[in-house]
Formats: C-alpha cells, sequence, structure tokens
C-alpha cells in the first residue's frame, strides 16, 4: 500500500513538473494585442452608432431645409422676413407648404445629397467592423 502510494505522488510530482512545459506554448495562442482590438471594436461600435443617430438628424433636418432652399430661391428670403398679414407673406407660405407636393423628386435628390456622408462613413464603419472580428453583443 506504501509502494503504491509513493509512486501515485511520484507520478503527480512528474505531472505537475511537466505541466508548466505543456502550458507554456499555450500561452503563446493566446494573442496579448486581442484586448486592443475589443478596443477598437468598441469604438468602432460607438462611431456607427453616433453615425446613425446624426444621420436620423440630418433626415429629419433635409425636410426642412429643402422647404427653406426652394423659399430662398424663389423670394430671395424667408417667409418670416415678410411683413405679417401681407400678400407676399401669405403667398410665401403657401408656396413653403407645397414644396414637397411640386419638388419631391428634387427633394428625395437633396436629402439622399445630404445622407450621402453618414452612408460612408457607415459603409467604411462596418467594413473596418467585420475587418477586425469584431461582433455585436
Amino acid at each position: 500500500m506504501l509502494a503504491r502510494l509513493a509512486t501515485a505522488k511520484k507520478e503527480t510530482k512528474d505531472l505537475n513538473q511537466n505541466a508548466p512545459i505543456i502550458t507554456r506554448p499555450l500561452l503563446f495562442l493566446i494573442p496579448s494585442a486581442h484586448a486592443v482590438d475589443y478596443v477598437h471594436c468598441e469604438a468602432i461600435r460607438a462611431v456607427i452608432a453616433r453615425n446613425s443617430i446624426q444621420r436620423q438628424e440630418a433626415y429629419k433636418d433635409a425636410n426642412g431645409s429643402f422647404k427653406t432652399k426652394k423659399v430662398r430661391e424663389k423670394y430671395g428670403k424667408d417667409c418670416y422676413k415678410f411683413d405679417y398679414g401681407t400678400k407676399d407673406y401669405k403667398d410665401c407660405n403657401a408656396f413653403q407648404d407645397k414644396v414637397w407636393e411640386n419638388f419631391k423628386e428634387e427633394g428625395y435628390a437633396y436629402r439622399k445629397s445630404l445622407l450621402t456622408p453618414y452612408n460612408k462613413i457607415e459603409t467604411r464603419a462596418q467594413k473596418d467592423f467585420k475587418k477586425k472580428g469584431c461582433y455585436w453583443f
């Protein structure tokens, strides 16, 4: 019995001495720069989220800015700069209310041109996100 116990202790001691030799090469398989990739992934994810919010705001603002653009093209100034109640003021407001109905295709093109920078940022960020091997939670 004592002989088996001594043999078992010796085998355990041999395994413990060999264990660091086996685990050392495994440590090299874990890239130390992988933590930096997670930081990059989080930064890219933040860019995507912020860009999405800014694109939504630009989309909302594009409707009003297109109206303003068309009013300024026709009248040379904004409607509120006309004296309240005058014929020019009423005509300007009536025109402004119908801008999207009358210039729908031009309005869509204008809005698309305003959103193009945001779409480019989105495409590039998504590409970088995939290239880094990032994933969504």
